[in-house]
């Protein structure tokens, strides 16, 4: 039977995992199919698919992880869906946001990539952009480099973290002051249900067998 298997950057947090897990029970569970579904971390998630198979990448923009599972995946005839559509990393920034109140502006804090960062910054750029026009706030993005303190906070901004899954990023900022209005994209019940409405139109296109669409 073909598969979709559902891959995401392996979380700071051991709960991480059973987040994902859950997700793509309920999506299996809304559809009939013959689909089976899978969970795996990045560097595995290839080694999970064959020919006519498909990998939901859950990242919130692209970047080198992506990249590298394309590469993967391309070499065993599997498709990969990715990142996250733009108007679910936006929904998070939104419902993030309204715990912000008495914030003059919000930071989008994320891992800065190490390769292809100029994507990666574009696509969260895009869904903050669309936030801001449905929340009339500003939002700016705020990358951080793995190995460096997080900056002070500057004053009344509040921090919004771009990272999928629980991991140490919101108490690395937050033990340097800043307020933490959004821990991870996963959080909020509203993105986790847009999420597995994503994943179960792939599995749809996955039983198809149509190249439906971009990858």
């Amino acid at each position: 039977m073909p598969r979709l298997v559902v891959a995401y950057h392996r979380p700071g947090e051991p709960r991480g995992a059973a987040i994902v897990e859950d997700l793509a029970l309920q999506a299996r569970s809304r559809v009939t199919s013959n689909v089976e579904i899978y969970t795996a971390p990045l560097e595995e998630a290839a080694q999970l698919c064959s020919p006519g198979d498909g990998i939901a990448a859950l990242l919130p923009a692209r970047g080198g992880h992506l990249d590298g599972l394309r590469d993967k995946a391309y070499k065993r005839n599997c498709r990969v869906w990715g990142p996250l559509p733009r108007r679910i990393v936006a929904s998070y920034i939104v419902e993030a946001s309204r715990a912000a109140g008495g914030c003059f502006g919000i930071r989008l804090v994320y891992w800065k990539a190490k390769r292809l960062a100029n994507a990666q910054e574009e696509d969260l750029a895009g869904a903050a952009r669309e936030a801001s026009r449905k929340l009339g706030r500003n939002i700016v993005l705020h990358p951080h480099t793995p190995g460096l303190p997080p900056v002070p906070p500057a004053n009344g901004w509040c921090a919004i973290m771009a990272s999928l899954l629980p991991g140490r990023l919101p108490d690395l900022y937050a033990r340097e002051g800043w307020r933490v209005v959004g821990r991870y994209i996963l959080e909020p019940a509203p993105v986790r249900r847009l999420v597995v409405g994503w994943l179960t139109t792939l599995i749809a296109l996955v039983e198809s067998g149509q190249p439906l669409g971009p990858s």
